[in-house]
């Protein structure tokens, strides 16, 4: 487990809660069933990919009959390709969820929104390892839009820490004004949370992503469970069984 060629900040943020479950997903390229969020949270970010390239080549806005339309063509793709653990979801209730949410953005919010960039992908160099980055949305007035699908509201805390954003400041290589645009399901509402991240905020960024990209490199991955930790279980983690074996599970 050597020789990290490129790295990014899903894997960065992975590796900051487990070691171990990056070690399943990234280098023994274990892939856990996908769930509903992430299959919501999918066609949400595809259905605005589609939205404001329109509105980038076009100069307007699509039509919410055309949204629709991208939402049953985007679910029906991600469905049918993805292996899915719908737990206790139901998938049309999550679609029509999704849909709620997405009309809720197009109709109040994306109106205002001219876009530069959509979904453009950034790659650096740290040491060596190619740092992959992708930014959902950048505006004319200098803006970095990053779209969130949430079962409840952000704090600002949570933006002011969120190191995505320290990772976005990185690749373009300037301060930003940075701002989540949460989609929150319950209620199906949009936050909009804006934060800042300084030349001081890059420099942090990059010495602790040079630090985690050594240990990556280390070929030594051990789990790390803290405690109050939720994701660390056998309900949350899709590598629990793989971690914990020969452990037995007990219901309480």
């Amino acid at each position: 487990m050597s020789g990290i060629i490129y790295t990014s900040h899903s894997q960065l943020d992975m590796w900051l809660h487990c070691p171990r479950k990056w070690e399943f997903k990234y280098i023994k390229h274990i892939q856990p069933p996908a769930t509903a969020p992430l299959i919501e949270g999918s066609c949400y970010h595809k259905v605005l990919e589609t939205y404001f390239n329109h509105k980038l080549v076009t100069g307007k806005d699509l039509p919410l009959s055309d949204v629709n339309d991208s939402i049953a063509t985007h679910w029906k793709t991600i469905t049918s390709s993805e292996n899915i653990n719908w737990d206790q979801y139901n998938p049309e209730d999550v679609r029509l969820e999704c849909q709620a949410l997405l009309t809720e953005y197009v109709t109040h919010y994306a109106p205002q929104i001219t876009p530069t960039n959509v979904e453009e992908t950034y790659i650096s160099d740290i040491d060596g390892t190619k740092f992959v980055c992708i930014i959902d949305l950048i505006t004319t007035d200098g803006a970095v839009i990053d779209h969130k699908t949430s079962a409840k509201k952000y704090t600002q805390d949570d933006v002011d820490k969120d190191i995505q954003a320290t990772a976005e400041a990185f690749v373009l290589d300037k301060a930003i004004v940075f701002q989540n645009h949460v989609a929150v399901k319950d209620g199906a509402w949009i936050q909009i949370v804006k934060s800042y991240r300084t030349d001081i905020d890059i420099k942090w960024w990059l010495t602790m992503t040079k630090g985690i990209i050594k240990q990556m490199n280390s070929g030594i991955a051990p789990p790390r469970a803290m405690k109050g930790d939720y994701l660390c279980s056998w309900k949350y983690c899709p590598y629990w069984n793989m971690c914990r074996t020969g452990l037995a599970r007990v219901n309480r």
